[in-house]
């Protein structure tokens, strides 16, 4: 009885109720939504509430005075989302409006889609309202929304609410916001004019602004009916939104325009132009972004998920799609958007980082848009930004790094909440196990020392928490001096192929057929200033992909290899005792004897000093003593020093005269066709590389370029001088004690032999191994010379000849191929 009395209550707390049986019998709630009263206020106009061309997508395809939805549904449409927002808002007052599936499409896959991933169905319709902070596309941080599927949504919360909503059915979406209601600050899903689910409590975001109805769809026609009389009553007296108080709506007006304005913004890649066009769309709603951002946005707001993620993306510019989508991952859809996007009578922003900066982009964005439709204005985004777009970049970098922190304090938060409760599982099985060996009267001072850790916990467990509420972030001084957001994720705005073309950036003038040119940050002579600016780094440091190298490298590297192929020759003969006793005798005269050098016990001469580098004195090359480590730095500071001037002559630009070290590798695979590894050298990057040899090549400190310390004449056994110079130093330090002077690569041991195959058997009939017969000594023939008589004796071997006379005819062939050489039966009676 006592079960039954509880379980009673509980139903009745519930919402049910507990038959005889005890089964659960379900009463409905009683609805707290009361008729709307009478309200003599005024009104708004008759035709006032529908959509606004700058208010949806640019698939959405409005008919019957904006009644009936459609959208377009081939191409890649049919896997993009449309959306629509009305341009009535609702500030007070409670008002519904309703909408209604009236036309299901099935379009077909097209051919080559491979593994599409969707989170949506295919067909697919969402009611609800958003402020005009939200996007066009429900839902967000800034919409609520009832879809088809029974769900409601917000931003990235989801619950179900009601089944499957099948089309034909009627929904309508009731938003309360009068505050004398129970339900205040709510919204409500009726299907057919019944229930759907409790009322969900609007967000505290969207709170106090004008909410505006708003449907998205996929591949269905949706009708959309603002009233004035509903189509389906519900429960309670509502009205609809054209049936609004004034006092009640806000509406979105649109001053009639004679021309629609297409911006083209001009900005140098990385440097806030993405983020500059963020912040415009944001307080300029009325503007459309055509790019190819923007319809990788769209197909991944559209539920498509990418096969790649976003680790393939090599530009902002020109995203990589990898929806598995022929028409989006190939750009049709965007370029079926450039077709139809002059068209439609709005606003547009064309976006492409790369075209607006040279002449010949421009001409073509120009061309899509007629001059006698549309009014084209051309807005430079460049130089140093003003106060405001800098304070907007710290606010936006002071947040991030907000975020990350708060995100790590929240992890370690939860370690520490796993380890306490860790430790006090453990600690309570600790103490289970000592009650039960304890004895009785024992128990209260073990109850004591169970205690005393735990208030000591959690005294720790307060420091730590009154810690991380302490924490502060600030900024640093060079994220201070920052004038634009850097893109956390890496990707730049252009590829390095596309970089490759800055040559052709410049700022738009007023013959190219814009109507207007405006800087938004800095006037045009400091736009102008900062570009050249901008290009002279850019030759400094960019990568010119097209060099070649020239004649004048080709003769300079071939001398080169003439003369260290003589020099090693040298060496190699000093190192040969006998060779290098020969050279001295002939080499020796009275005058010699008298100055003779003792050059071994002596070495400590002045490299500089001597005239020739192959004999310092009795027959002694300078290089006498190099090793292979010597013999390898040789080489790399002249091909080193020779890729410097011949960059610097094959490019033949007064304002690029070397490279950024970045593009060492590149060039030296250029010119030598062979890959350049420091670790070759034992060095972990290039800068320690360079120590080894900076006598020869430094590196400039303003902007990482190589310089060389030698000019382009400089005579050849310089090189030789420079590295004995350097070996005898290295041999001091190491004298000395100094270990760092020790070079860590050694010679590459060399190939080992090839190992010989073993010849393989001649395979017999039916896959069985025969063995060859063994061939006598006398019988095996000898290359080059003629075969002998056996050593036996006997009669010398004579080689069997054929003679081909008319009479040694073939035996004909017969049967099929017999034709091929012989003669043939085959057709013949």
């Amino acid at each position: 009885m006592a079960q039954d009395a509880i379980a009673r209550a509980l139903m009745e707390v519930e919402g049910g109720n507990v038959n005889a049986n005890g089964a659960e019998e379900k009463t409905e709630k009683p609805e707290l939504e009361l008729d709307s009263p009478t309200d003599s206020r005024a009104k708004i106009a008759a035709g006032t509430v529908g959509f606004h061309s700058e208010d949806t997508t640019l698939n959405v395809m409005p008919m019957v005075d904006g009644r009936l939805l459609m959208c377009l549904g081939d191409g890649g449409f049919q896997h993009l989302l449309a959306g629509a927002r009305a341009n009535v808002g609702v500030v007070s007052g409670r008002y519904m409006f309703e909408a209604t599936v009236v036309e299901c499409k099935d379009p077909a896959e097209p051919a080559g889609s491979r593994n599409v991933r969707s989170s949506l169905p295919k067909q697919l319709l969402r009611v609800g309202y958003a402020s005009t902070d939200a996007d066009l596309l429900l839902p967000d941080a800034e919409s609520v929304c009832f879809d088809s599927e029974g769900r409601y949504l917000h931003d990235q919360e989801e619950r179900s609410v009601t089944g499957k909503i099948e089309p034909g059915t009627v929904l309508a979406v009731v938003l309360n916001l009068d505050g004398q209601s129970p339900n205040s600050n709510t919204v409500s899903l009726f299907v057919n004019g019944v229930r759907a689910g409790d009322p969900q409590v609007l967000p505290t975001s969207m709170r106090g602004k004008p909410l505006y109805p708003a449907v998205t769809y996929k591949n269905v026609t949706v009708q959309v009916h603002f009233g004035p009389v509903p189509m389906r009553p519900l429960p309670f007296k509502c009205r609809t939104l054209q049936d609004a108080a004034e006092s009640d709506c806000r509406v979105q007006s649109t001053s009639p325009v004679e021309k629609p304005e297409v911006l083209y913004p001009v900005g140098l890649p990385d440097e806030g132009t993405f983020d500059w066009l963020d912040t415009f769309l944001k307080e300029n709603r009325k503007y459309t972004e055509l790019s190819d951002r923007m319809i990788v946005s769209w197909a991944t707001k559209s539920g498509l998920a990418r096969q790649r993620g976003y680790s393939g993306t090599t530009s902002n510019d020109r995203p990589d799609a990898f929806f598995g989508l022929p028409q989006i991952d190939d750009r049709s859809v965007a370029k079926m958007v450039e077709q139809f996007a002059p068209v439609a009578a709005r606003n547009f922003v064309v976006l492409e980082v790369k075209g607006n900066l040279t002449v010949t982009g421009r001409r073509i964005g120009l061309d899509r848009f007629p001059g006698s439709v549309f009014n084209r204005v051309c807005k430079v985004v460049m130089g140093e930004p003003p106060a405001e777009y800098r304070a907007h970049v710290q606010k936006t970098i002071l947040d991030q790094k907000r975020a990350k922190v708060e995100q790590e304090l929240r992890y370690k938060k939860l370690e520490r909440e796993k380890k306490r409760k860790a430790d006090a599982e453990q600690r309570e099985a600790e103490e289970e196990a000592k009650k039960a060996k304890k004895e009785k009267e024992d128990g209260e001072e073990a109850k004591e020392a169970e205690n005393a850790p735990e208030n000591g916990e959690a005294e720790v467990k307060a420091d730590e928490d009154e810690q991380e509420e302490n924490v502060t972030v600030e900024l640093t001084q060079e994220e201070k001096e920052q004038m634009f957001l850097r893109n956390s994720s890496g990707i730049p705005d252009l590829t390095e192929k596309e970089m490759a073309t800055f040559p052709d950036f410049s700022l738009p003038t007023g013959d190219e057929g814009f109507d207007a040119v405006e800087y938004a940050w800095q006037d045009e002579e400091k736009c102008q200033s900062y570009l050249k600016e901008w290009l002279l780094e850019m030759k400094r440091t960019q990568r010119v992909d097209d060099i070649k190298p020239s004649e004048w490298f080709w003769n300079k590297w071939t001398e080169w290899n003439k003369q260290v192929t003589e020099w090693k020759q040298l060496h190699s003969e000093f190192k040969d005792p006998r060779k290098r006793a020969e050279k001295v005798v002939k080499s020796e005269t009275p005058e010699s004897k008298d100055e003779d050098m003792d050059v071994d016990a002596d070495l400590d001469v002045d490299v500089f000093a001597m005239e020739d580098v192959t004999n310092i004195g009795n027959s002694r090359p300078l290089f006498a003593n190099f090793e292979y480590q010597d013999w390898a730095l040789l080489s790399l500071r002249f091909e080193l020093h020779l890729l410097v001037h011949a960059f610097r002559h094959d490019v033949n630009d007064p304002e690029r005269l070397t490279f950024h070290e970045n593009h060492v590798a590149f060039y030296y695979d250029r010119y030598y066709r062979r890959p350049f590894v420091t670790q070759h050298f034992a060095c972990k990057d290039f800068s320690e590389l360079l120590a080894l040899i900076e006598d020869t090549i430094e590196l400039n400190p303003k902007n990482s370029t190589l310089e060389s310390l030698l000019s382009d004449d400089t005579p050849i056994d310089n090189f030789i001088r420079l590295t004995e110079d350097h070996r005898r130093e290295r041999l001091r330090r190491l004298d000395e004690g100094d270990k760092t002077a020790l070079l860590k690569f050694q010679k590459p041991a060399p190939l080992p032999p090839r190992a010989q195959q073993p010849p393989q058997q001649a395979r017999g009939y039916y896959g069985q191994a025969t063995t060859p017969t063994p061939q006598r000594y006398s019988d095996a023939p000898v290359y080059g010379k003629r075969l002998d008589a056996p050593s036996t004796g006997g009669a010398p071997l004579k080689a069997a000849r054929t003679t081909y006379t008319s009479a040694s005819t073939p035996t004909p062939r017969s049967g099929y191929g017999a034709s091929y050489g012989g003669t043939s039966t085959y057709g013949r009676r």
